[in-house]
């Protein structure tokens, strides 16, 4: 196996400066990591736009179109990605940068939603191709049901918690 010490106390030295960030540095690094993600999806966004001319001949080349769909993939996915963990649940990034800054947040979540509704859920406005088959009115108001929903959902579970176990389950069959 060849096992080395090294790796051993790499771990071990590891373990030993690892330190717990405190709000406000934590609020911030996650603020700064989400600039940086949508900075990129912006960038993958403006190079989707200058590859897809090529993109759209009759025969276009195959490294052409991987490059294509690799830029689409990452513009849609940081941008989904950034805003659904922008949601201020504890166990998401967008709890820290809420705790650090309500502003902060409100400006990267207001960013955010703007590219995901106007590039992503219309398609009638041509960022990412054309289709006549959705009017923005039904496109805004499944976004609104959806988030409507979900806070429901949250707040059922909010409300209702789960009961506490019987002796009978606790001790078993």
């Amino acid at each position: 196996m060849h096992f080395q010490p090294g790796y051993l106390y790499g771990l071990v030295g590891g373990y030993a400066f690892v330190v717990a960030l405190d709000e406000r540095e934590e609020g911030r690094s996650h603020f700064a990591t989400f600039v940086v993600r949508l900075a990129l999806a912006i960038i993958a966004w403006f190079a989707f736009v200058a590859v897809g001319g090529s993109a759209n001949h009759v025969h276009p080349n195959v490294a052409v179109l991987v490059v294509d769909a690799f830029l689409a993939a990452v513009f849609i996915g940081g941008i989904e990605g950034a805003l659904f963990s922008l949601v201020p649940l504890q166990f998401l990034p967008g709890h820290h940068i809420t705790r650090w800054s309500w502003t902060a947040w409100a400006i990267l979540a207001f960013v955010t939603a703007f590219l995901f509704v106007d590039v992503l859920l219309r398609p009638e406005s041509g960022y990412l191709g054309h289709s006549s088959t959705a009017s923005a009115f039904v496109t805004y108001g499944l976004f609104a049901f959806f988030g409507a929903a979900s806070i429901a959902f949250w707040g059922w579970f909010r409300i209702h918690p789960d009961p506490e176990p019987t002796a009978s389950a606790v001790q078993g069959p």
